[in-house]
């Protein structure tokens, strides 16, 4: 409720005979540090369930439902028990799968399109209690590293709009173009819903980033605003999501040697990630007439 937010990713990867576990975490407090950590996780030490998302290493785990999640992490740096618990169901574009070619897919499922989160927190030997809202997703990209999406846009708002004691908001946008190969496909979905109800949830809309900004450290630069608009069943949103600052850059071969670096970027595109925070400004048209 102080503004502080957690970005957490559980990730595998595999390329030929190299990969494994790993964990990206990112946390930002209004007006101060921003705490980032990324790290392999021993295979030897990591479980997973492959009938449901329940994953499990050292003292920390993550168990996910239809209704929620918990998530319990045990790091130097961070400690933390949170519960999730779902205020709209679980969603997915179509089957989920989209298959770019005979060996070449993506399956894509949003677990908690929108949920409360409570908790604690502590972070660098600071405890917070957690009152919030919470997005989460699951997804698999089985594309070859030269072939990934040169294009990813997303972003998640959570808030009471702006009339006290109303239900709160949640707005998520995800737009992609795939790769040449593939016919760079472009691919958005945009999702939006009121305390427990949907508002929509649709792949039907129009999406731009505009006003780029060189990334500080990247070679690629990032938007700070991103205009959406989406018609569903008489129900109209449009906006633009506006971005405040940048809080963290996760370049993925900045780790590695220099010489084994430039290998690599010989032979894929260089992925960088830009994490950044923001505000959402619109509007929403009702089918009865009315609007917010």
């Amino acid at each position: 409720t102080d503004g502080t937010t957690v970005t957490l990713s559980l990730f595998q990867w595999r390329y030929g005979a190299l990969g494994g576990p790993g964990l990206l975490l990112v946390v930002s407090e209004p007006g101060g540090p921003t705490l980032m950590l990324e790290r392999r996780i021993d295979e030897r030490d990591f479980e997973e369930s492959r009938q449901r998302l329940a994953v499990r290493f050292g003292d920390s785990e993550l168990d996910a439902s239809r209704y929620g999640c918990s998530v319990h992490l045990r790091l130097p740096e961070l400690d933390c028990d949170l519960e999730l618990r779902n205020l709209l169901n679980p969603w997915r574009p179509g089957d989920g799968y989209l298959r770019l070619s005979p060996e070449a897919y993506t399956r894509h499922t949003v677990l908690s399109p929108f949920a409360t989160v409570s908790g604690h927190l502590r972070v660098s030997g600071r405890e917070k209690d957690v009152q919030g809202w919470c997005y989460s997703d699951r997804g698999v990209v089985a594309v070859p590293m030269r072939r990934v999406n040169p294009e990813e846009y997303s972003f998640r708002v959570f808030g009471p709009n702006s009339a006290p004691g109303q239900e709160p908001w949640m707005i998520s946008a995800l737009h992609s173009v795939t790769a040449e190969a593939y016919g760079s496909r472009r691919l958005s979905s945009l999702l939006a819903g009121r305390g427990r109800q949907w508002v929509l949830a649709t792949k039907a809309n129009d999406f731009q980033a505009l006003d780029f900004a060189p990334g500080q450290g990247s070679p690629y630069p990032y938007p700070r605003r991103i205009r959406v608009r989406a018609v569903e069943e008489g129900c109209a949103l449009e906006g633009q999501f506006v971005v405040t600052r940048l809080i963290a850059l996760n370049d993925i071969l900045a780790r590695l040697p220099r010489p084994l670096r430039q290998v690599a970027e010989a032979f894929i595109n260089r992925p960088v990630i830009h994490r950044l925070e923001g505000y959402f400004i619109g509007s929403v048209a009702f089918p009865d007439g009315t609007s917010e």
